[in-house]
Order: C-alpha cells, then structure tokens, then sequence
C-alpha cells in the first residue's frame, strides 16, 4: 500500500503568509508614535529631579542654589531639564524638547506637584494643566 502523505505548506501558502504578515506590519509602524514613548521618558525624569530637589531642600533649607546637576538624565533624553524659579519656597522644573521632539511641546512640573504640558507648543494655556493629550 503506497499512501502519498504530503505534509507541509507549498510555497504559495508560505508567501501569502508573509504577504499578510507584511501587511499587518506596515500598518502596525504607522500607527506607531514614538512622540509619547519620549515624553514619558521626560516626566520620569521631572520627577526624578523633583525627588532630588526635596533631598537638596532637606540638606540646605531652600531650593535656592539647587541645579539639574543634581539628576543624571536617561541618557536618551530628548529633553533639557532646567529649573526655573528655585525659591525658598518652591520651584518649577521644564523639560524642553529637543531634536525629534522639538514641536512635542514643554512640560513642566512645580514642587506643589503641578502638571503643565504645552501640547500645542504655543505657550501653557488653562487647558494644559495635566501630562494627558485630554485633560
């Protein structure tokens, strides 16, 4: 008894396969923003400068005096940290976006714990008062 088992894909099945798979790909890239990616990047580090800004507060009695040498940024930062109003009583740190993200908008937060994101890159209007595209 001489049965034929043929088992496996032919080649036309295999190429439809990756057809699909190429498909699906390319819709996945361009649905993909990396804009977000990095701007999470800059708030975790807003709030690690924060947290290192309450440590200076605690040693010195004041803000005053404190700079981003502080915080070692994630190397892939596409922002820059400053501080821009250490007082005795507070402070408002900004990430500025850079490169890539340049037209991503501001964030800021203050030691009160004050979200700011000027998503428009136009300057913070009432509305941005928050780190969500809606708030």
């Amino acid at each position: 008894m001489n049965r034929n088992n043929n088992t496996g894909f032919t080649l036309i099945e295999l190429m439809i396969v990756v057809a699909i798979v190429g498909i699906l790909a390319t819709i996945a890239m361009a649905a993909y923003d990396p804009a977000p990616t990095h701007r999470t990047l800059g708030q975790t580090d807003l709030s690690g400068l924060a947290e290192k800004m309450e440590a200076f507060k605690v040693e010195n009695g004041t803000y005053v005096g404190a700079t981003t040498a502080l915080f070692s940024p994630n190397p892939d930062l596409r922002y820059t940290l400053s501080i821009q109003t250490p007082d005795e009583g507070g402070y408002t740190l900004r990430a500025t976006p850079t490169g890539s993200q340049a037209a991503d908008g501001k964030i800021e937060l203050t030691s009160t714990g004050r979200k700011r994101w000027d998503r428009d890159n136009d300057g913070f209007e009432v509305t941005e008062n928050c780190w969500k595209k809606s708030c």
